[in-house]
Parts: C-alpha cells; structure tokens; sequence
C-alpha cells in the first residue's frame, strides 16, 4: 500500500486496505506486530511533553513511541493504532503527529478532523465492521456480551460497547455519564431512525435511571440493571408505561459509569418505539 494514493480513500477503506495487503483474518489484531512489519519501530517512554501517541518520521526512518504511564493495554493498543491511522491514511502528513489524551478515542467526535480520522481508521483496523457486526448477531443484549467483546478484540470496554451500539440490530444507546451528567453516547441505526425519545449530552441524569443510583451510591455500587421508565433517561418522554431495560456498570478507573438501554418488546412482539438522539 502506497503511502499516498490518487483517490482519496475514507479512513474506514484505509485499514480495510491495510488489513488486505497484511492478510489479516482473525481477532484479536496487534498493531504493534502490524507497524513492525511496515519496518517501524514502537517505543514506550516518558512524555515530557504530555502526549499519549507520538508518530515521528525522519531520515526515512517512521516509529511510534507510546506514553509509558499509559495503564491501560487496551488503550497502548488503541495509541498504536491510532498512529498507524496518521501514517496510513493518505492526505496526513506523514512527518510527525504529536498526540495527547483527548485526541484518541472511539467516541471522541470534536476533535480537528485528522484526530478524528486517525480514531475511525483505529476502530475500524481493531474491530472490522464485518466481524464485530457478525458477533453482535450472534450475542444476548448486556454490557456481558460488550465486555467479552472487548476481551475478545482487544480494546477497551467503552470502545466496545460504541462500536457493539452503532452495530447493533436492535434499538440502543450506549451512554457514558462522569460526574452525574450524561458526557456522550452512541446509538443504532434503529435508535436513530426514532423519535419519541431523546438523550441530550450535559444533561443530568434523571432519577429512576440505574446510573443515577449509582453516583448516588458514589460508585460504591458496581453495576445494576432492570426496568426502567424511559422518562428516567428522558424528560420528553411522559408515558408511564413506555419501559426500557438498563444495564449500567461502573468504570471506576475513570469515575464513570456506562449504560447501554434498549427496549424490551411487547407481547405481541412488536418493538416498543424509541429514541432518537438530540446532540446538542
């Protein structure tokens, strides 16, 4: 794969492209093993400059080096990926990309437009599109089925649980809250589509909501789940017997807590209407 191309290729086509030329057919995928075999070499140090990722090329020579306070594997992982992303996709710039925390991430959109590239090209090469949808379809609905996802790939339990809701076939939201507000969240396509409720980012967590319950145990409550009234999620919602079922677990290494909802069906087994996002 040439380091330029012609066409301007979506960051997604960019990591198909790589994984193609690399062969690559199962999961869980290593992106240091992927870099030394573009002839790139993948250091850990300790960042003076605050950065998380570093991709640096000079002389002909390109590597990565990785933050070493960096706790997470998953998210060195996702830091090597994410730099492979600057290198591989064809309009960056190839010299050098210093990265810093709130640069990389699977739901970070409002970053400058080549961070947010380089996260697209990261997801995608970490958790092709064709394999995870194929696991979605084949798993119960719970953050269970999302933390063996992330075991099975190799990524984080929040860069699962985003990436298990814009594939899902069912009507979902995953929502990560910090500090008892919602601070951003993903959804389906089905969840998209409708309109009879809406999640607004910033917004208070609602009482009757399991996530709520749990910063008001101050996350000494790991996780709970069950029914909920979608006016628990929702102020728009005003039908009482509009129920939602709630999975929330909390991650405490980041004083969050992430849920993902989704409607329960009738009896009839028509799916009860949801949802549709109000970004703010």
């Amino acid at each position: 794969m040439s380091q330029r191309s012609e066409v301007r290729l979506s960051p997604i086509e960019y990591a198909r492209e790589l994984r193609l030329k690399l062969d690559i057919k199962s999961v869980p995928i290593h992106p240091r093993k992927i870099a030394k075999e573009m002839g790139m070499f993948v250091q850990e140090k300790e960042s003076d400059s605050g950065y998380d990722g570093y991709l640096l090329c000079a002389n002909g020579v390109c590597g990565i080096m990785i933050n070493r306070a960096i706790k997470s594997e998953a998210r060195k992982r996702f830091t090597v990926a994410h730099e492979l992303g600057h290198y591989c996709i064809g309009h960056h710039d190839k010299s050098n990309y210093l990265c810093f925390r709130g640069d990389i991430g699977a739901a970070n959109s409002s970053v400058r437009q080549d961070e947010r590239e380089a996260n697209e090209f990261a997801v995608e090469l970490l958790m092709p599109d064709e394999f995870f949808r194929a696991d979605v379809h084949q798993r119960n609905v719970s953050l269970k089925t999302v933390n063996s996802l992330a075991t099975k790939y190799g990524v984080s339990m929040t860069s699962a649980a985003i990436r298990y809701a814009r594939c899902s076939p069912i009507v979902c939201a995953v929502i990560i809250s910090e500090r008892g507000k919602i601070k951003y969240f993903a959804y389906s396509e089905g969840f998209r589509k409708e309109k009879s409720l809406y999640l607004s980012k910033n917004a208070p967590l609602r009482d009757g909501s399991c996530a709520k319950r749990l910063f008001d145990s101050e996350l000494q409550i790991s996780e709970q789940q069950g029914e909920v009234a979608a006016g628990s999620w929702s102020a728009n919602s005003a039908d009482p017997e509009k129920i939602l079922l709630e999975h929330s677990r909390c991650l405490t290494a980041f004083n969050q807590v992430l849920s993902l909802i989704w409607f329960q069906e009738r009896k009839n087994n028509a799916t009860q209407q949801i949802a549709h996002v109000l970004v703010e």
